[in-house]
């Protein structure tokens, strides 16, 4: 179906996003919430989240296996548990608070029919003289949708169906002023925790390349991708 290959292509495009990984600035690092729902799991997980530190992979969630599972082996090796229950707790909240915001995303943007994927990217990022802020921007079906700015507490729409959204959670009481806290603040906790743990990191982090390749079939119905990452 083509349904199915443009999913790959958004799942392929968002695992080279999660592949990507960069030097973190000296003294600067940024804590990632990723996230990924979609509404035509098969044989997918219908919702997966993956946490990040300077872009490297750290743990990973989905709806599939309903398991917390650490990629990096000194937390694995030193995780508490308070910590541990923590993370768990945040990454099966998120599950089901973003099963109700798709819901109502897909109603506002009058989406209702078909399959279709929503990203969002949530984190803050703390700077080697200690100011830090937050950031938050999803997308639609692989298009740019909402940007929150921290500064003026406002949800923007970067496209136009994306209006009704942007000016419903401006209007929820309390909604700003908790996205703010939650960047601001809660990611600020978890990135130093994440931090103390990562000094008793004893691997040498890689950068692959990664490359996503698409191809159209002969009548251009359908998309191929393919995902590559190498040097890793």
């Amino acid at each position: 179906m083509v349904l199915t290959f443009f999913s790959s292509m958004y799942l392929a495009l968002f695992l080279a996003l999660l592949m990507y990984t960069r030097a973190a600035k000296p003294g600067s690092h940024t804590l990632k919430f990723k996230i990924l729902i979609r509404n035509d799991a098969t044989y997918l997980p219908s919702y997966m989240c993956y946490w990040s530190l300077d872009e490297t992979l750290l743990l990973k969630y989905d709806s599939r296996e309903k398991e917390l599972i650490f990629l990096k082996q000194y937390l694995n090796e030193h995780i508490q548990p308070e910590h541990n229950r923590l993370i768990k707790e945040r990454t099966t909240y998120t599950y089901d608070y973003y099963k109700v915001v798709f819901t109502e995303i897909l109603v506002h943007a009058n989406q209702t029919e078909g399959g279709h994927i929503f990203q969002e990217v949530d984190g803050c990022e703390l700077k080697d003289d200690g100011t830090h802020h937050g950031f938050s921007f999803n997308a639609l079906d692989g298009e740019s949708f909402v940007r929150y700015n921290t500064q003026e507490q406002q949800w923007h729409s970067t496209v136009k169906k994306a209006d009704r959204t942007a000016h419903w959670w401006n209007l929820m009481e309390g909604a700003a002023q908790g996205c703010t806290l939650y960047l601001d603040n809660i990611c600020q906790n978890y990135l130093k925790m994440i931090l103390t743990y990562e000094q008793l990191n004893p691997e040498k982090e890689f950068i692959p390349n990664v490359k996503v390749y698409g191809r159209k079939s002969l009548n251009h119905t359908l998309i191929s991708v393919s995902c590559h990452a190498n040097e890793f």
